[in-house]
């Protein structure tokens, strides 16, 4: 037995070695429960269980759920009435339909409709992957209605109904079974909601390491390639009592078992990790549990990074123009639009299988967001932000292409496929342009058309081929004027064949940056010699172009 002179360093869960050559990597430490190091919490790492559905699992998903409805503020539901359950969670209203588990038997289900009462449930996000074996359509929705067949279910569904059961809650939403796959009214009547189902839910289910619906939650787990090892020491500080701490390999990173899991790769479920207060993520090798407040590990690894992850897509904290007027730096765009810029980054870098999906997709997103900000939604942008939320571009020259159906008007990131971003130069206040703007179709599922109308200037300017970045972000071609001065850059949404090429902009919005001004603006090609334009690209412009030019009214 080893005795330790110096005490451990509080709360260590992992540690990494490198072994001369021989081996390095990261080392999970854990001890019993009731040891004297993690009683102190000196320890903080735990043992995995062999199995995700081990009854270890589930008692410690249980202790993290109790502490979160408990204690943790920004976890809790905004609605006044608080009826306590079971869990302790306060009853919502209920969705239009849930599967209802039997109290005699879990594996009893059925699809109960005009969910009108209040109680509590779970939500699944997974991936379909191939066709699902059983789905509800227009033909088994009455067969449902009286019993789902649980043998018929895809794995991953079976797993999420018994975890539903085992941490105490009797229904579950899941999203093949409870929208009716083949009547387009239904769905249309349904995907708006998807954000607040996801909200109100007392915990969602994510299988996140499930590749598809075949896979399941409880992914069997690789027995390390290196058996643990326990050391047994004694140290003062535990009054030299007996003391056991065992090193085992460490699993996988919450960016890499998540983050970057199967499930995170799919545009549908960003909205469901964004809204879902509470997330119990079922990875390849162990469990994470994420909720607003926390990040926690099923090996008791710490996440530093939890606030920069989950908080800056809280669009919580900010409640659009209205309420944040007193909030706003004059040097900044309202942080609520910036945060929006930031989703739709991290979402159009997603996969949709339907390209019909680019706006249903985000659509329970944008209504919660509608809510809270008081603003009007038009295909992906908003009424008060547009000044500078129409200037995306594609993340890299080449990066974008056109879907193979109209889905929303040329100025918004949904009328293209590929992932955009928003230059950080042209996201300063600025004196806003007044716009009008006239839509048609349905703005938040699409498919929609729409017009901008704006007073403006338009310039010729000379798109060449060389390329320029900053830092990370890809500014894109390099702009000239008509005597070959460099006067900007830009990135056209589909690169043209032939280089250089002259394009035609208009001034959307001018910024202030230290001393100089920039101006952002977008490529258009006009359509029929109407006067009418569709955007083809963006750019940040840095000389005085546009001032030669006298305005006129532009309709994009």
């Amino acid at each position: 037995m080893h005795q330790l002179n110096e005490n451990l360093p509080a709360q260590i869960s992992r540690i990494s070695v490198d072994c001369g050559g021989v081996w390095a990597g990261e080392l999970n430490i854990y001890a019993g429960k009731d040891d004297p190091a993690a009683r102190m919490k000196d320890i903080t790492g735990l043992e995995v269980a062999a199995s995700a559905a081990s009854p270890h699992t589930f008692e410690l998903i249980n202790v993290w759920l109790k502490t979160c409805i408990e204690q943790h503020h920004h976890c809790a539901i905004d609605v006044y009435e608080r009826h306590a359950t079971c869990l302790g969670e306060p009853t919502v209203n209920l969705p239009p339909r849930l599967l209802e588990l039997h109290d005699d038997d879990w594996t009893r289900l059925r699809l109960v409709e005009s969910c009108t009462g209040r109680g509590n449930y779970a939500a699944l996000s997974y991936c379909w992957g191939r066709a699902l074996s059983l789905t509800t359509t227009k033909v088994s929705l009455k067969d449902h209605k009286h019993m789902i067949p649980f043998s018929a279910l895809p794995r991953t569904l079976k797993d999420a109904i018994e975890i539903t059961h085992r941490l105490g809650l009797r229904h579950i939403w899941i999203d093949s079974l409870c929208i009716v796959q083949d009547d387009v009214e239904d769905w249309k009547r349904q995907a708006p909601l998807m954000g607040s189902i996801y909200h109100y839910a007392t915990f969602t289910i994510a299988a996140s390491g499930a590749t598809d619906s075949s896979i399941g939650c409880y992914i069997p787990r690789d027995v390390p390639a290196l058996p643990p090892v326990t050391i047994s020491y004694t140290s003062a500080r535990y009054d030299n009592k007996p003391c056991y701490m065992t090193f085992a390999p460490a699993r996988g990173s919450f960016d890499e078992t998540i983050t970057r899991s199967p499930l995170s790769k799919r545009g549908w479920v960003l909205q469901e990790r964004v809204l879902s207060r509470r997330i119990i993520h079922y990875g390849a090798d162990q469990i994470y549990y994420e909720c607003q407040q926390a990040i926690h590990a099923e090996d008791g690894s710490e996440i530093a990074y939890f606030e920069q992850l989950k908080r800056s897509f809280d669009l919580r904290q900010y409640s659009g123009p209205e309420r944040d007027d007193h909030r706003i730096n004059q040097t900044t765009v309202n942080p609520f639009y910036k945060r929006w810029c930031r989703i739709v980054e991290d979402y159009t870098s997603r996969d949709l299988t339907c390209a019909s999906d680019k706006l249903p997709a985000i659509a329970g997103l944008a209504v919660e967001a509608m809510k809270r900000s008081k603003d009007e939604y038009y295909a992906g942008l908003w009424k008060e932000g547009l000044d500078h939320s129409i200037l995306w571009k594609g993340r890299q020259s080449g990066s974008l292409k056109y879907p193979p159906i109209m889905r929303a008007p040329s100025w918004s990131w949904a009328a293209i496929e590929g992932p955009v971003v928003w230059d950080p130069v042209l996201m300063k206040s600025s004196n806003v342009r007044p716009m009008k703007i006239t839509m048609t179709g349905d703005p938040i599922l699409g498919p929609c058309a729409g017009q901008i109308e704006i007073s403006t200037a338009k310039a010729s300017i000379v798109y060449t081929a060389r390329q320029r970045a900053r830092g990370e972000i890809p500014e894109g071609r390099l702009l000239e004027d008509s005597h070959g001065r460099y006067v900007g850059t830009g990135l056209l949404d589909i690169e043209p064949d032939i280089l250089p090429i002259i394009v035609e902009c208009i001034c959307i919005r001018r910024v202030q940056s230290s001393s100089s001004w920039h101006y952002g603006a977008l490529f258009v090609e006009e359509l029929h010699g109407s006067n009418t334009f569709r955007r083809i690209g963006a750019a940040e412009i840095h000389r005085h172009i546009f001032e030669d030019f006298n305005e006129k009214i532009f309709i994009v």
